[in-house]
Formats: structure tokens, sequence, C-alpha cells
């Protein structure tokens, strides 16, 4: 049974990223010669499911929401396909945000994605239901290719990527809201975002949403001296702003202040892009230049910058293959969640792709590497070239069509 219609769901209001990931999908499905919709999921669950039933694809696709978290608007009889970025699920007309691995309603896809290992989002009580599978990003050629005549400045080093604003600079009402109380003691959101960064130390690279939910709770059972679990204190929490803040937010921030530290530790010439709350950092704050929102000015920073920086929970990052296909040297930093059975180490080889470090002796690495223009160079090649040829969005979508047709024969 092959594939000749996919609708793809679409929120086009609520996340740019998640957007033109859908669109630069729907071409590359399109170029497969595969009928391709997108269809506004912004819309009442009703009007979605009745422009599904017209529509009649072979299969819905989805990000960040699996089927029984959108039942209302997936008809029965059409398989539904979903692909999980994020731990928590995307909202939706006016809901709430909820956790996808404490949340009753998550499940019912014939298939579903991760992009990183499913440990860190908590999925392992998922892992029963339905088939399982892990897909990466792909980058559009067009705009990630390299220039083999634009040479990187030597010794110049980038971050592009986001970081939260510092705890001062938040809002303090929100910030003293109580989120757990005994005997007229209360601990406060302050104190324990101060905790998770001075003292637990939380990091993207070490720690996975369950771990970082337990760290919350044993620091307010000790404070407090009760006992709570974790599932009790998520069941009445994880629908409230302030749990994003401290697992999603705080993780990012001891991560992303020492990797722009080691650059400087390692005397190169830095330059950040992303959100401006990097300016409220105030060592930072004179090395912060833009946000770049287009991947074409991007990839040209990649391709001038020696020493494209990453850290996160995985290597297949769509910032490392954009800078890949680009044509720029990248330092890849993965931490404990490097599995090298799904992630970068299974499609690219150190020192022949991209340059490894660890966040504690970043600066060692950066060191090692400085004026060696001409490995970097190479190495930037070498990944152009891997990237091409196995990580575009087409490789993307023929991997999604080679899957569902597997899935369609098993319910067949």
């Amino acid at each position: 049974m092959s594939v000749n219609k996919i609708a793809l769901l679409v929120n086009f209001q609520h996340n740019t990223y998640l957007f033109n990931i859908m669109r630069a999908l729907s071409q590359a499905f399109l170029d497969e010669g595969v009928d391709t919709q997108i269809v506004d999921c912004g819309k009442k669950p009703e009007g979605i499911k009745e422009q599904l039933e017209n529509l009649k694809p072979d299969f819905i696709f989805e990000i960040n929401r699996t089927r029984w978290q959108t039942q209302a608007a997936i008809p029965e009889d059409i398989p539904h396909v979903a692909w999980i970025q994020d731990a928590w699920r995307e909202p939706r007309g006016g809901e709430l945000p909820q956790l996808h691995y404490t949340d009753q309603n998550f499940g019912g896809s014939e298939l579903i994605y991760t992009l990183v290992d499913p440990e860190y989002f908590g999925f392992t009580h998922h892992l029963e239901q339905g088939v399982w599978g892990r897909l990466h990003t792909g980058i559009d050629p067009r705009i990630h290719h390299a220039k083999p005549e634009v040479e990187a400045v030597s010794n110049s080093a980038a971050i592009c990527g986001y970081i939260p604003m510092p705890l001062h600079v938040m809002n303090t009402e929100f910030l003293q809201n109580a989120m757990a109380w005994n005997n007229g003691k209360k601990m406060r959101v302050d104190q324990m975002a101060n905790f998770m960064l001075n003292k637990a130390k939380v990091s993207v690279c070490q720690h996975s949403y369950p771990q970082l939910h337990q760290l919350m709770v044993d620091e307010i059972n000790r404070y407090l001296d009760i006992q709570i679990t974790v599932e009790e204190h998520i069941a009445s929490m994880d629908r409230i702003p302030y749990i994003q803040l401290l697992d999603t937010e705080m993780p990012r921030i001891n991560d992303r202040l020492a990797l722009a530290g080691a650059t400087l530790e390692a005397g190169l010439d830095l330059e950040i892009y992303g959100h401006e709350f990097w300016r409220y950092w105030p060592k930072f704050a004179s090395y912060y230049k833009t946000n770049l929102r287009w991947g074409s000015d991007l990839a040209e920073i990649y391709r001038r910058t020696q020493f494209n920086v990453h850290n996160g929970c995985f290597g297949m990052h769509s910032r490392v293959l954009e800078c890949m296909g680009s044509g720029g040297s990248i330092f890849v930093c993965t931490g404990r969640f490097n599995d090298t059975e799904y992630d970068i180490r299974r499609h690219f080889t150190p020192g022949e792709h991209y340059v490894p470090f660890d966040i504690e002796t970043a600066a060692d690495t950066f060191s090692q590497w400085r004026g060696q223009d001409k490995a970097l160079h190479d190495i930037a090649m070498n990944a152009a070239e891997q990237t091409r040829q196995h990580h575009t969005w087409r490789h993307r979508a023929q991997e999604i069509l080679s899957d569902m047709t597997a899935v369609q024969h098993m319910y067949q």
C-alpha cells in the first residue's frame, strides 16, 4: 500500500520554528510526489475534523501532540503520526500547559517519533504503546550548502542560541508565588530556582525531566519537612507556568554561561546571536549581536565562524545539522545523553565531521584547536558533504514514508 496524500497539522500562530519545519517537510513530501496539505490546527476541533474527513489523507502528521491529545479533531479511521520534540504538549484552544509524560491522554498514534532519547522526556512507561522511532530534523540544501571559497575567520567563535533572563530581572510577583507550604512555611519559586541553579547545578546536558522533577520534590520535602512524591507534586503543579521555568528554562542557564565563558578563556573572539535576553547577563552583553530570523543569515555566520559551539541534550540538533550543511566547523557537547545508537555518533565521526567536547574542559579543547585552520576547514567540508548526502529534509520525508508504509502493512 502506497502513501499518496498526507495532512500536516500546523498551528500557524503558536510557534514559528515548528511552522518552518512543517513547511520544509511539506515541500519534501511534494518532491517525493506525495500530495501534501497543511491544515491549520488553530481552528476549533470540529472544523479541523471536518476538513480532514474531506481531505481523506493516508495519514496525519503532527508535532508535539499524539492522537489522543488531539482526539476531538482526528478522524478515527485515519492513521496518525506524532513527532515529539518537546517535553510539553503544544497548547491549543486555551489549554493549559501539560507535560507529555504525565498526560493521561498521551498516545494512540500509530507511529510516534521522538527527537531525542525518550528517557530524556520520561517516556519509559509510554514505550509499550504503539510503534516508536527516532526522527531527526533536516537541512534545506538551497539554504544550507557549503561555500568553499568562504574562509572562516581565525579564532572566531559564535554561540547561536537562547538563554533565559536572570532571576533578578524576572517578574518579582511571579517569583514570590508559593510552590508548596506546610505549617505556615512556604517554598517560593525564586527559592527553588536558586536551588536548581546554584546547588543542584541543573544542566540540559546532565538532567532528564524526571530527574529535574525529583530534585524539586526532594528539596521541597527537605525544606518543608514533608513527604510528597513526584507524581503528587506534578499532578497538582504541571499546569502552572513556573514548572516550565524550573524544568525547561533553568537548566539552560549554567551550560550557556559556561560555554560562553570557555570561549573567552580560550582567547577566542566571541559573537552571540539569539534572544536579546543575553543583554541581561553583564559578562556577555558586549558580545551580543542580534537575533537572526532567517536561515540564510545564520548560514553566513556558520560559514565565517571557525568555532561554532553547541551544547544540549543531543547532538543531532537542527543547529548542528544546519551549521554542518552550511560548511561551518562545529564543536558539539551532549553530556551524558550522547546516545551512540541513535544520536550524532551514529551519523558523523568525531574529528572528521565535528569536534566533541565536555563543558568542564571546553576551554582546553578550544585552545587545542586554535591555529588549526586547515584541519577545521577540512572538518567543515567533510560534514557539509555528509549532511548533503544523508540529512536533507527530503531524506527525512523518505524515512517517514518508508516507516508509514510499514505501519500500514501492520494494520492491514
